[in-house]
């Protein structure tokens, strides 16, 4: 610190000499014009501080003013011949400095898209700059907002930094045929992801060909192992599944999601003796020659003897056999039978599967997602074979195709008869009239046999930890009643659901109760309570119907909750978000909190600001309107520098 403190002196006093000195040869200069002295001192003061056009300047009225016989005049002029040797000749930083320290630059101040304008500087910038490995490991392009990609075009740079390459997406199609021309005659040998989108926002009017696609592939099949294939209808010569499969032999991830009218998926020919790698699958055509059954699949599965994820859009209940016969090594399926949704749904399906934990420690499917069902009963074998090993459970009915009540009851006996013993997390969502059967019928002969179990000392404890509900229809109350009895139930999300007021509040007023009867709550202890005293952490409610006063209230005295949402919440008297905000500041574990459509104010915001362990609250729509700056005031405020963020749906 003591030395920090000596350089700092030393530089001021520094600062000041040149400061004192350029003052002393502009008093001379003005005292005494036809003296070079002050020329020459300011001249070299402007030249050695890097200032050559002021130098030049000096220099050029000294010559002006100083006799040309004086014996000083010479060096006014070297002076001058230097200043503008200075000012002609660049210095190259790069240049002068060790790899090492330059890459050190490069890490603390440049990423790849600010680095991209000075490649343009000269031969040696671009050298170095396109050898830095750390630049170019991820390429995309092909982006309209990519600020750096109009300075350079990525596809033209693409042959000088090829060999760094890890990780490519591409979006604009126009230039896809030099970028499949450039793996040809270049050598991408690091390359281990592929990507190619082409969404309505890039469709074009003529078709894009992808005839060069598996020349492609075939030569930079070596190394890659993850292809990404999101294709609109306006494309053509596409590479058929087997086809990809047989080049690009070393792949464990592929996504081909097509919208096209021409047959890509089947049928499957690939190589006899042809393995593949494939850890993780996702297709969807919708083309209904592509429409995956049973004997298709059979294949596919034959020569992927490592699958683990699985996504199938439009295919039709024929595929539950295949699966349950030849799908050992799955863990993680999502059935899409609707071949309209498809393309959104394994999309959506591929982005958020992971974020799924499974306990993949022993065999078995972990991870089922069902959507668009065709008929109730072809679900029913299978679910029962799966039933000791399923820990994540999504029936999503928005456009179930069965209008036979008696298939749904056939559905809901098999749940009753063979309940779900590991299910973890129970996802039920919809939006037409078979979410009423959904709720009145499957929801409760899931959770209520669960109850079951938990009454039989043979069998094992229900395991579920979180409900997920999504449906426009009322709760039954056997369904409210069996949830305050689950164990180790710790999250409940409700969406656009109604409910029994009065049922509903006996409900949160048991964990309200569970959460008093501890009176040393931390984030540990929640995890380390008896199994029959669950401790509510997460609670959603969104566009509920039916929250009331007493509601409102109660959840604000829940001491687990570390999440909570209440969203579409109005009362004329705003004394009761008072005494809400309050018990709320008072939650010791409370860490996010998120507030859309209620009627929250100014005031009731700065007394959430007081909370101990608040870190974020998300609003949107609340009664009075802020700037952010405000916001960052209130939350500055906070004992923990709450952040509060106004969102926008």
């Amino acid at each position: 610190m003591e030395s920090t403190k000596v350089r700092a002196g030393t530089g001021v006093q520094i600062k000041r000499k040149y400061e004192n000195e350029l003052e002393d040869a502009w008093d001379m200069i003005t005292s005494s014009p036809k003296d070079p002295t002050g020329y020459l001192i300011a001249g070299y003061c402007y030249k050695d501080k890097g200032k050559q056009e002021k130098a030049i300047n000096v220099f050029n009225m000294g010559l002006n003013q100083v006799s040309i016989t004086h014996k000083e005049y010479e060096a006014l002029r070297q002076g001058k011949q230097e200043a503008e040797s200075r000012k002609n000749k660049r210095m190259d930083i790069l240049g002068q400095l060790p790899l090492d320290i330059i890459y050190l630059i490069f890490d603390d101040y440049f990423d790849q898209g600010s680095i991209i304008p000075y490649l343009h500087v000269c031969s040696r910038w671009h050298k170095i700059i396109v050898d830095y490995s750390k630049f170019w490991e991820r390429m995309s392009f092909g982006n309209c907002s990519s600020k750096s990609e109009m300075v350079l075009p990525y596809y033209m740079l693409l042959p000088s930094i090829c060999q760094h390459v890890q990780e490519l997406e591409v979006f604009n199609k126009s230039h896809i045929a030099t970028l499949f021309e450039l793996f040809r005659i270049n050598n991408f040998s690091r390359i281990r992801s592929l990507k190619v989108e082409q969404n309505e926002y890039w469709a074009f009017k003529n078709p894009v060909s992808y005839a060069a696609l598996s020349t492609a592939l075939n030569a930079i099949s070596k190394t890659l192992t993850t292809l990404d294939l999101s294709l609109e209808a306006k494309s053509a010569n596409l590479p058929s599944l087997s086809d990809i499969l047989n080049i690009s032999s070393n792949l464990t991830t592929l996504r081909y999601v097509i919208e096209h009218n021409h047959a890509v998926l089947l049928p499957i020919t690939i190589t006899p003796q042809h393995k593949t790698m494939l850890k993780e699958l996702a297709l969807s055509s919708l083309c209904e020659e592509d429409t995956i059954n049973s004997t298709e699949l059979q294949k596919l599965l034959h020569h992927s003897p490592y699958l683990s994820h699985l996504a199938i859009g439009n295919c039709d209940d024929t595929i539950y056999t295949a699966i349950q016969n030849h799908g050992q090594t799955i863990n993680s399926l999502y059935l899409d039978h609707y071949k309209l949704y498809n393309e959104f749904s394994i999309r959506h399906m591929w982005n958020n599967s992971h974020s799924i934990v499974l306990d993949n420690s022993s065999p078995g499917l972990k991870n089922f997602s069902i959507r668009n069902i065709i008929s109730p009963w072809s679900l029913l074998s299978f679910i029962k074979y799966h039933r000791h090993t399923l820990s994540f459970l999504l029936f999503d009915l928005e456009c179930a195709t069965s209008d036979h009540d008696d298939d749904w009851e056939k559905c809901i006996d098999v749940l009753s008869l063979f309940p779900l013993t590991k299910l973890i997390h129970l996802k039920l969502q919809g939006l037409k009239k078979d979410e009423l059967l959904a709720f009145e019928d499957i929801l409760p002969a899931i959770l209520t046999t669960m109850n079951n179990i938990n009454n039989d000392s043979r069998q094992q404890i229900s395991k579920l930890q979180k409900l997920e509900l999504s449906i426009e229809a009322m709760i039954p109350n056997n369904v409210l009643n069996a949830i305050t009895k689950m164990p180790e139930l710790t999250e409940l999300n409700l969406t656009r659901c109604s409910f029994d007021t009065d049922n509903m509040h006996a409900l949160l007023k048991i964990f309200e109760r569970r959460s008093n009867n501890n009176s040393i709550l931390t984030a540990r202890t929640i995890h380390t309570l008896s199994l029959s005293l669950s401790l509510l952490s997460t609670l959603h409610f969104e566009d509920v119907r039916g929250l009331n006063d007493d509601i409102l209230l109660t959840i604000s005295k829940i001491k687990s909750l570390t999440r909570l949402t209440i969203n579409f919440y109005e009362h004329e008297d705003y004394t009761i978000y008072k005494t809400f905000a309050q018990n709320i500041s008072k939650l010791p574990l409370l860490e996010w909190l998120g507030l859309r459509y209620i009627g929250i104010k100014r005031d009731h915001l700065k007394i959430l600001a007081t909370s101990k362990s608040l870190r974020y609250i998300d609003i949107y729509c609340i009664a009075d309107d802020f700037n952010q700056e405000e916001l960052c005031q209130i939350g500055k405020a906070s004992p923990n520098n709450l952040v509060i963020r106004e969102i926008f749906l």
